[in-house]
C-alpha cells in the first residue's frame, strides 16, 4: 500500500488527522474560498471580506434606502444565547443537514445553452490566455513534458472535449468554453479569474476540465435564479465537498485504490449517491458520462450506498456552510448585481420577515450595511426550506424574539 497511497494519506488513517487533511486537500483542489472564510469568521467574528467597502452613510445608502421607507427603530444590543438556545441548536442543525442532503435541496439541471460559434483562430485563443494568465505557456497537462495544456484548450475550443465527444453534453460544454474565451477576449467580467481557473483545470483530467467549464460558463450565462436557487448553489458546493472528503477517506483507508486526486472515484460516488443526497443534477449527469469512473470502479451496493450517505451527512460541514451563508448575504455593496446573493436576500426579506424588524439584518451601530450573524442565518434557512423556524420559544436576536421577526409560522 505504501507504494500506491501517498504518505499524506497514510498519516490520514488516524481519524483526526484524516479529517484535517481532507479539509486542507479540499481547499487546495476545489478552490472554494467560502470554507476558509467561514473558519475565519468563526475565529474572528462575522467580518467583511477583505477589500469589500461599507455602504457609505450618504442619504442614498442608508438603512432606509436599503429596506424601504418603513421606520427603523433604534437597534438594541445583541443579547446572549437564551436558556433553550443550546438545547435546541443541535437538533435544528441535524434537521437542516437531513434536508440539505436529500432530493429536496437539489440544484436542477441547467437550461439549454445557446449555440456559440467558434469565431477565434487557435492563435487568437492562445493570445486570450497569454494576455490574462501569467506563465500559461508553461502549464503542462498532468505535468507531462511536451504536453502544454494550452494546446488542449485550443483543441477543445474548436472541437470540444474528447472524453465527452458525442455525449449529450458535448456541445453544451463546447459552447460554454467558447463563451468563457470570448468573455476574456472582450475583457468582460472577471475575465482574468475565469481564464486562470480554466487554464489550471486543463492541467488536470477532462473530468476536472468539464466541471470547471460548466461552473464558470453557466455563471457567465447569467441563468436567472431566485434567492432559494442561490442558496441551493451554496449548499451544492458543500455537498460536493462532503463527497470529495468521503472519496479521500476511502482511498486513505485502503478501501479503494486511486491516485491522490481522486476525480474519477468522486464521479463514481456522485453517480451512485446523486439521487439519495440530492447532488447537483448537472454534476450527476456529468459523472455518469465519466468512462474512467465506470471502467475503474464498480457501482456501490445498496448497503454501501446507505453507509456512504450516512457518512456524507457526518462530513457535511453545516457550521462552515452557515458561516459562509451569513458572510455571503452580508456582502451587499452599491456594486452588487441584481442576481447576487445579497441582493436576492434583500428582496426575500420583504415578504418573509416582519416589516417592523427588517432593520435587524443591518449592522446595529450604523444601520448602513447588511450584517447577518449565525443565529439569524439559521432561522433564515429554516424559514426558506422548512416554511418556519424551529428556535426555542424564548430565543431572541438583538433583543427581539425570533418568533416576532418571523411571524405567521406554517
Amino acid at each position: 500500500r505504501s507504494l500506491i497511497v501517498p504518505l499524506g494519506f497514510c498519516l490520514a488513517m488516524v481519524d483526526g488527522v484524516l479529517e484535517r487533511f481532507a479539509r486542507a486537500a479540499e481547499a487546495c483542489v476545489f478552490g472554494v474560498y467560502r470554507l476558509l472564510y467561514g473558519i475565519a469568521v468563526g475565529l474572528a467574528g462575522l467580518v467583511r471580506r477583505p477589500g469589500t467597502r461599507n455602504l457609505p452613510p450618504a442619504s442614498n445608502n442608508t438603512g432606509e434606502a436599503l429596506l424601504g421607507s418603513e421606520t427603523i427603530p433604534q437597534a438594541e444590543g445583541a443579547s446572549g444565547p437564551s436558556r433553550g438556545f443550546e438545547e435546541t441548536r443541535q437538533r435544528r442543525l441535524e434537521q437542516l443537514v437531513e434536508l440539505f442532503l436529500s432530493p429536496e435541496a437539489q440544484v436542477p439541471a441547467s437550461a439549454v445553452v445557446e449555440e456559440v460559434p467558434a469565431r477565434l483562430s487557435p492563435a487568437e485563443v492562445a493570445k486570450v490566455f497569454t494576455d490574462h494568465v501569467p506563465g500559461v505557456r508553461q502549464f503542462l497537462f498532468r505535468q507531462n513534458r511536451g504536453q502544454p495544456s494550452l494546446r488542449f484548450i485550443q483543441t477543445a475550443y474548436q472541437e470540444g472535449l474528447i472524453a465527452f465527444r458525442g455525449s449529450p453534453i458535448d456541445k453544451h460544454l463546447t459552447y460554454l468554453l467558447r463563451r468563457i474565451v470570448h468573455n476574456g477576449k472582450e475583457r468582460g467580467p472577471s475575465a482574468k479569474a475565469f481564464l486562470t481557473e480554466v487554464a489550471e483545470a486543463f492541467m488536470d483530467c477532462q473530468a476536472v476540465q468539464a466541471r470547471t467549464i460548466e461552473r464558470i460558463g453557466l455563471r457567465l450565462c447569467g441563468q436567472s435564479r431566485d434567492f432559494r436557487g442561490a442558496v441551493l448553489d451554496l449548499i451544492g458546493e458543500y455537498k460536493a465537498m462532503a463527497v470529495k472528503m468521503l472519496a479521500v477517506e476511502l482511498i486513505a483507508t485502503g478501501k479503494v485504490c486511486d491516485d491522490p486526486n481522486p476525480t474519477h472515484f468522486e464521479n463514481r460516488l456522485t453517480a451512485d449517491l446523486g439521487d439519495c443526497l440530492g447532488l447537483n443534477m448537472d454534476d450527476v449527469r456529468q459523472a455518469k458520462l465519466d468512462m474512467h469512473a465506470k471502467q475503474r470502479f464498480r457501482p456501490r451496493t445498496e448497503a454501501e450506498q446507505r453507509s456512504a450517505v450516512a457518512r456524507c451527512r457526518k462530513l457535511f460541514d453545516v457550521e462552515a456552510m452557515l458561516k459562509a451563508f451569513a458572510a455571503g448575504v452580508s456582502q451587499l455593496t452599491e456594486d452588487s448585481s441584481v442576481h447576487s446573493l445579497p441582493r436576492l436576500f434583500l428582496e426575500w426579506t420583504e415578504g418573509n420577515m416582519s416589516p417592523r424588524h427588517r432593520h435587524l439584518i443591518l449592522e446595529p451601530s450604523s444601520l448602513t450595511r447588511v450584517e447577518v450573524e449565525e443565529p439569524m442565518a439559521t432561522a433564515i434557512l429554516e424559514k426558506l426550506f422548512q416554511g418556519g423556524i424551529s428556535a426555542a420559544r424564548d430565543e431572541s436576536y438583538r433583543g427581539v424574539g425570533m418568533y416576532e421577526i418571523f411571524p405567521d409560522q406554517q
